[in-house]
């Protein structure tokens, strides 16, 4: 089961400890935002200007192992737990990319600081929610706001299962983009089908996609780019280019 938590490392919101000090006063910080998708811990958000991303982090890494422990098996808070640590110690970190096994050293920062270098980290706590139902929300609006950015450019409609809903569905199902609905004046018409399972767009995991592209917001009405999606269907797994409609 996908458990999805945006993770700003050991910031519990300007909770007050010690009389005139807070918590940020004692964690160390190093900017990324993590979530675990299908017993794997990905990172899905990299601030800007933040010692992670000096360190060459980005997202869709798949953290292997934190300061030579595993991270197989753990659950999410405990690998949080891993990167805790006071600010100017380093933390060693092992991630996979591409397939490829990569090693990255990143050094932690007090929350101030990542707070004066990050404008991402200061819009976030901004407009963090305060509660686990308002992170909800904010997580299925993403979803609505993905599945009709697809309607309206791409053609299909779509709804985003997760792997429980799959296992009631059948063996054929896993997480991922169940098409619905194809509109055949698009060009999708010819490269998916109603019932065509997408499981990664772009190489990248659906909910991962959703939380991680700008795709959304970069995109203007007539640059949309070809989108490749890996499907799953009656005939097994296959991977298509989905295109645009031209927009006159």
């Amino acid at each position: 089961m996908r458990r999805t938590l945006l993770i700003i490392f050991f910031v519990l919101f300007f909770q007050v400890i010690l009389v005139g000090q807070s918590l940020f006063d004692k964690k160390g910080m190093v900017g990324i935002q993590l979530s675990e998708v299908n017993n794997r811990i990905i990172v899905v958000g990299v601030f800007k200007n933040s010692p992670a991303e000096r360190a060459g982090f980005t997202s869709g890494d798949e953290i292997s192992s934190v300061n030579g422990n595993l991270v197989a098996g753990l659950t999410l808070q405990e690998v949080i737990g891993l990167f805790n640590g006071d600010p100017g110690t380093k933390v060693d970190v092992k991630i996979k990319r591409n397939n490829q096994e990569m090693a990255l050293n990143v050094v932690r920062v007090s929350p101030d600081n990542l707070v004066d270098d990050s404008p991402d980290f200061r819009n976030m706590l901004d407009n963090t929610p305060k509660s686990r139902e308002q992170m909800l929300e904010t997580t299925e609006a993403i979803e609505v706001k993905w599945t009709k950015f697809l309607e309206e450019n791409y053609g299909f409609k779509s709804v985003l299962i997760n792997e429980s809903f799959a296992q009631k569905l059948g063996s054929l199902f896993t997480e991922g983009l169940l098409i619905t609905m194809i509109d055949k004046s698009f060009p999708s018409a010819t490269a998916i089908k109603k019932w065509d399972l997408i499981t990664k767009i772009n190489d990248i995991d659906v909910r991962i996609f959703f939380q991680t592209s700008n795709l959304i917001s970069s995109s203007s009405a007539v640059s949309l780019p070809t989108i490749k999606v890996n499907i799953l269907s009656v005939t097994g797994e296959a991977t298509a280019e989905i295109k645009p409609k031209i927009k006159k």
